[in-house]
């Protein structure tokens, strides 16, 4: 097959809907340098950064996350549980890079803490730093594309159903309590998705 004919790769980055991580981007942005026959698109949010080398925009619909993950060889992401359950439900490779409090990307390191407990999990590529992106990005690329029946997980499945016992163990305090990690301060929110939406 020559090189031409070859399918090229499809990327969706997403930051999540509450903070920017112009960390997480600038590293994208830098590696897709090197890697422009990947096609990269990214929902940035509202950060200060602007890639120039890869397909960006703050905010999407919920129809054009949906697009964009179905249509992705591979997610890249903060450690937020959507975003990994997303991956995992509809069985995506996903790299992941947790947000820090001390570089301003999070109240507190509870992503830390979500990245360490998953990390394990087959699909799911955890960058410890930027640094280690392009690695984590080639590997999951290079790994055998996992079988989805349906192009779902069945939601009755054993693998689900064990996914969502480790998260709920982990929500419940058993890992939270052997992390060292504050607890978020709530506050009232009153937002919609429309607040989120080109």
């Amino acid at each position: 097959m020559s090189n031409l004919s070859k399918k090229r790769n499809a990327i969706f980055v997403t930051v999540g809907t509450q903070l920017p991580f112009d960390r997480l981007i600038t590293a994208i942005d830098c590696w897709a340098v090197q890697n422009s026959q990947t096609d990269i698109f990214a929902q940035v949010g509202e950060g200060s950064v602007l890639p120039f080398h890869i397909d960006s925009q703050a905010r999407i619909s919920m129809m054009e996350f949906a697009r964009q993950v179905a249509h992705a060889d591979l997610l890249i992401s903060h450690a937020g549980m959507g975003s990994i359950i997303t991956a995992l439900d509809l069985g995506k490779p996903i790299v992941i890079l947790p947000r820090l409090a001390v570089q301003g990307e999070h109240r507190n390191d509870h992503q830390l803490a979500t990245a360490n407990k998953f990390a394990h999990i087959d699909g799911i590529y955890l960058a410890h730093n930027e640094n280690e992106i392009g690695s984590c990005i080639e590997r999951a690329l290079a790994a055998p594309k996992r079988v989805v029946e349906g192009q779902k997980l069945s939601v009755g499945g054993a693998r689900n159903i064990e996914l969502i016992n480790m998260v709920r163990k982990f929500i419940d305090g058993d890992e939270m309590q052997k992390c060292d990690v504050q607890q978020p301060v709530m506050t009232e929110r009153n937002e919609t998705w429309e607040n989120y939406t080109t």
